[in-house]
């Protein structure tokens, strides 16, 4: 078995689409209401509630909590961390080097 994506679940698809485009550099491929943004190894998939209805109706509802953390390997933390200043209006939890 091969995990092949994680999915964020939004009111939003659209403002969640351009914050990660600007913070990943990646370019989305969906629409309005279901974005992928395709890694190397894994997909993260935006979606709107709507969708996940279609198939499987209140599945997910959108900011019902906080369980949910992604990481992301980059060469510089530091650098990473100033250059997401200026788009992260607040951090949950601090970027930090990991073993």
């Amino acid at each position: 078995m091969k995990l092949a994506h994680a999915r964020i679940v939004t009111n939003d698809v659209p403002g969640l689409t351009r914050f990660y485009q600007e913070v990943t550099g990646m370019t989305p491929v969906g629409d309005e209401r279901y974005v992928e943004f395709h890694g190397a190894e894994l997909a993260l998939a935006i979606s709107s509630r709507q969708v996940i209805d279609l198939h499987s109706a209140g599945a997910a509802t959108p900011q019902a909590n906080r369980s949910m953390i992604l990481d992301f390997e980059v060469e510089d933390v530091d650098a990473a961390r100033l250059r997401l200043q200026a788009i992260v209006a607040e951090f949950v939890m601090e970027p930090k080097t990991q073993p």
